[in-house]
């Protein structure tokens, strides 16, 4: 069997075990805490973006933006896949016959997102990775161990560091580093800029599906100050598990007026993702949080009553309300406010069970203001009111 077959075969088995275990996130939510949750953010996100997108589509989205969030982190020991992947070096930077440093690397969250450090290892690259402090707490060393390894099983010369993104001293660090000829390779789509936080001024308005988000500049804000040009770097999967990785033209830092340069790069950073994901969503992981970076929806649907204390046959909006589970603590999400409501076990029950089992009769203590709240956003309606 080649490398092919064997890579496709277990692609196919990770997206199938993965639809199997989505079958019961919406009828089931008392399982699967982190898929539910998952799903649900997701379903949120994309309602926001495309609202006429059909429900059954955007479950398809859905199931593909988790495959390949699953895959990403397979393919990251898969080091033959160079063999396999389709290289588009539209700027000459792995494939020109000369060292692959001193540039600084933007990448998405797309397809298998984390190859891209197999082709800048074999090409000899030194890499500096910018991460979140938590990501970076959790997987930098794997990052790091996996570089080694790769190094070691494939005789590829290129190195990798991290560096927390957001620590205040990241731009003074990315600096140095570019000036000894090393390359930076920062996710611009992840939760974290480079020196900065969500509450700092490095997030600019940017287009995005017809609809603005706030998104971090840092990467154009380093580009213009070590007068480096940024190269976007883009990985997609094809239907048959094909994956492709485009090094497009770079954007060069021009001008003096570094804020005017950062808001123009980082919309046509934000462009280009746009462009290559707009015949298939489903390739970005940025889905399962982009929520972070809306502006939120001032859209609230008339309260639907129930009639008297007691026991009433309920119905639970499923289509736009949803049980998240996080630990012991349960929240309602509002997929068309994007907001939240903490709920108590017995609030959460009543919802459950309109969920889980529609034509049962559930008693209700409207005394309870976290049910009075169901009821008075339409999470909850009697039978009759649907």
């Amino acid at each position: 069997m080649s490398v092919d077959e064997r890579y496709a075969r277990r692609a196919n088995e990770v997206d199938a075990a993965l639809r199997r275990a989505l079958e019961g996130v919406v009828v089931a939510p008392r399982r699967h805490d982190a898929l539910n949750n998952a799903y649900h953010l997701c379903d949120a996100n994309l309602r926001y973006f495309f609202p006429h997108l059909s429900r059954a589509r955007r479950e398809a989205v859905i199931a593909e933006v988790l495959f390949q969030q699953q895959m990403a982190v397979l393919d990251q020991r898969q080091y033959d896949l160079v063999q396999t992947t389709r290289l588009r070096d539209l700027a000459g930077i792995v494939s020109g016959g000369r060292p692959a440093g001193g540039h600084i690397f933007c990448t998405y969250h797309t397809g298998s997102y984390r190859h891209l450090f197999h082709f800048l290892l074999r090409a000899g690259a030194e890499c500096v990775l910018f991460l979140a402090g938590k990501t970076l707490n959790k997987q930098g060393q794997g990052f790091l161990d996996d570089a080694l390894d790769a190094a070691r099983a494939r005789g590829w010369t290129g190195t990798l560091r991290t560096v927390n993104a957001q620590d205040r001293n990241s731009i003074l660090f990315g600096l140095r580093a570019l000036k000894r000829g090393a390359s930076l390779v920062i996710y611009i789509d992840g939760n974290a800029g480079v020196g900065s936080n969500k509450e700092s001024g490095s997030l600019v308005p940017v287009r995005f599906f017809g609809q603005h988000i706030m998104a971090r500049s840092g990467i154009a804000y380093l580009s213009h100050l070590a007068r480096v040009p940024v190269v976007p770097v883009v990985c997609l999967r094809d239907a048959h598990h094909a994956l492709s990785l485009t090094f497009h033209q770079p954007i060069v830092p021009t001008g003096d007026d570094r804020e005017q340069y950062a808001a123009d790069t980082t919309q046509a950073l934000y462009g280009l993702l746009e462009q290559s994901i707009a015949d298939a969503p489903g390739q970005w992981e940025g889905w399962l949080y982009v929520e972070r970076y809306l502006q939120r929806s001032a859209d609230v649907r008339p309260a639907a009553r129930v009639g008297e204390e007691g026991a009433a046959e309920l119905r639970a909006d499923t289509d736009r309300f949803a049980l998240l589970l996080y630990g012991d603590q349960p929240v309602l999400l509002d997929k068309a406010r994007h907001s939240c409501i903490m709920l108590d076990p017995v609030a959460a029950d009543v919802f459950r069970t309109a969920v889980e089992r529609p034509s049962a009769r559930a008693s209700l203590d409207l005394s309870n203001a976290r049910i009075r709240k169901l009821i008075d956003v339409g999470a909850l309606a009697s039978a009759g009111n649907c």
